[in-house]
């Protein structure tokens, strides 16, 4: 089935004035004594972190005039204080860029009043995804996709820090299918993996970096068990089943399955802004109003980053299969992600008041 989601692709598409590529950027943009820094909002040793000290000194190696890029920690608050610094005093020139996270470009969508930077005017360079599977504890009585129908007679319960996040688009999804789910605020990560081997939460979601670490070992024992993926893109747009899981099924096709019809109206285009959200798990940012040639420049040498033969083994490890977007992709699909239009906005607030009595 066609999406109208705008695919990921690994391949950044430049107009001819750029076929010069990387010679005619070193003439324009030459970076050779500089400091470049790159705030990570969130603290050393964490997986925002770790993401974009693997760009930081790459990015050295194959920006023009080869700067020194050092990564500056400013953790707190859910990424606020370090994306708003990056707000108040990156300057223009490609000497600051800012590594972040999905959870805080949701912050912004959702209009938190600590979110005091404007990500629509921000310049995207790359957007990593992170695809994610939906399990279940056994002691529902599922053993996979097949027993989705049969969980629609069981209370289950699902944990999450906010419903602020990804959580609210999970919960309408399965909310589309018919799940009696309970959310429990306040409980994530580490914790939450810890219920789920419990027993005391029965539904939880995981990227695939997060089903290797954490739920590989209990599928494997017996305790959990993945029901769905909520799909990848392929290189035209199509949502097709994600490379990690290819024998589950996706949210569409399980939808399809329970309701006798496609996926369709604002749960769809809800639909399709969680999957861009996945696609954009991790991410890099020049600031507004960053020069072209800039930008350029730093869209070759991310580009240069993800083909250099030198890091292949380094980048399959880090990537997965999972496809990057990068340069004018990464912009069209971040706009995509971040289009919530009145119409959308009202829906899902509407929906979250009826079904959860909680204001959006």
């Amino acid at each position: 089935m066609k999406s109208h989601i705008l695919a990921a692709a690994t391949t950044v598409l430049v107009g001819t004035a750029m076929a010069g590529s990387v010679q005619a950027q070193d003439q324009a943009v030459d970076f050779d004594g500089k400091r470049i820094e790159m705030i990570v909002p969130f603290k050393a040793g964490g997986a925002t972190d770790v993401y974009g000290r693997f760009f930081a000194g790459k990015l050295s190696e194959h920006l023009p005039g080869n700067p020194t890029v050092v990564v500056s920690n400013i953790p707190g608050a859910g990424g606020m204080p370090g994306a708003n610094q990056f707000e108040a005093r990156a300057e223009a020139d490609g000497t600051t860029l800012i590594a972040m996270t999905v959870s805080t470009q949701l912050n912004w969508l959702f209009e938190d009043p600590a979110a005091q930077f404007d990500l629509k005017n921000w310049r995207p360079l790359i957007l990593t995804p992170q695809r994610e599977v939906a399990l279940v504890h056994t002691d529902t009585g599922a053993t996979g996709p097949q027993d989705i129908k049969a969980l629609q007679d069981v209370e289950l319960r699902y944990a999450d820090h906010s419903v602020r996040g990804l959580s609210i688009f999970r919960l309408l999804g399965f909310d589309g299918l018919g799940l009696d789910v309970t959310p429990v605020w306040g409980v994530s990560g580490g914790p939450a993996r810890i219920a789920m081997e419990r027993g005391e939460i029965t539904l939880a979601f995981a990227s695939s970096a997060a089903y290797r670490k954490d739920y590989a070992s209990m599928v494997d024992n017996g305790v959990v068990t993945p029901i769905f993926s909520y799909g990848d893109l392929d290189a035209d747009g199509n949502v097709v089943r994600d490379a990690t899981f290819p024998d589950l099924p996706t949210y569409l096709e399980v939808y399809k399955e329970i309701n006798g019809k496609e996926l369709a109206g604002p749960e769809r285009a809800l639909y399709e802004m969680h999957l861009q959200f996945t696609g954009a798990s991790k991410s890099l940012f020049l600031p507004a109003d960053t020069p072209d040639a800039v930008y350029d420049a730093y869209v070759a040498a991310i580009q240069a980053i993800l083909d250099d033969p030198a890091y292949a083994e380094e980048n399959a490890r880090f990537f997965g299969e999972h496809r990057q977007a990068v340069g004018e992709q990464a912009k069209a699909n971040l706009a995509q992600a971040l289009d919530l239009n009145d119409e959308l906005k009202s829906h899902l607030s509407g929906w979250l008041k009826q079904k959860y009595d909680l204001d959006l």
